[in-house]
């Protein structure tokens, strides 16, 4: 049967629970939910029913420190604090100095956070901006049409993107070479047989940085 999204959520979580369970010989009794910067109260209520239901535990934030429960966190402060404890910032960079500005690029959008100290509020999302027009999608996008206009380029104005099949391998290829640039400066992007033309086979090279 279809799942509705809380549902799914829950599933999820139940394995991370089991998961925790077989690692730590024994069932956590608090869990820590990190959701988007820009989620309003009704998708954080939603959020905390599918934490409830795949984990079990109480929602409410009198449990939290007493043996059990939930703990919601942005996911801009999410990462600043991991940022801290991966060693990439010191505790006062982090926390004590001026606000951060924190970009996620997902995979359909992109937000931006400022992350700040309050001394009333504590550390939180001071502000946030999320554009859909940018995203992994898109740079996917903007990939392909580098290597469709730089393959036109070397090959006498063959255009790949008239042909649905190529474009399948160059958006395979696009997503690839965007993974591989997050840890390096440049990527090779080969594609043996991409098309032909009355000459024979044509065969796609480029490098990406």
């Amino acid at each position: 049967r279809s799942l509705t999204p809380i549902e799914a959520s829950s599933r999820l979580l139940e394995d991370l629970v089991a998961t925790a369970e077989h690692k730590l010989h024994h069932t956590p009794g608090f869990a820590v939910l990190a959701i988007p910067s820009y989620f309003g109260p009704q998708a954080k209520s939603w959020a905390l029913k599918a934490v409830a239901d795949g984990t079990g535990l109480e929602v409410g934030q009198e449990e939290v420190g007493h043996g059990g429960g939930v703990e919601v966190v942005e996911d801009a402060v999410a990462a600043l604090v991991c940022a801290h404890y991966s060693g990439a910032i010191s505790q006062k960079e982090a926390f004590l100095g001026k606000p951060w500005l924190v970009v996620d690029v997902g995979g359909l959008n992109a937000q931006v956070s400022i992350v700040g100290l309050d001394p009333e509020q504590g550390l939180g999302v001071r502000g946030n901006r999320v554009s859909w027009a940018v995203g992994g999608e898109q740079v996917d996008g903007v990939l392909v049409q580098w290597l469709v206009e730089d393959f036109k380029k070397k090959n006498g104005g063959l255009d790949l993107g008239m042909d649905y099949m190529a474009l399948e391998r160059l958006y395979e290829a696009a997503e690839a070479t965007k993974q591989e640039l997050s840890s390096k400066v440049s990527s090779n992007v080969r594609l043996p047989f991409i098309t032909a033309d009355h000459r024979g086979p044509k065969h796609l090279e480029a490098t990406v940085s």
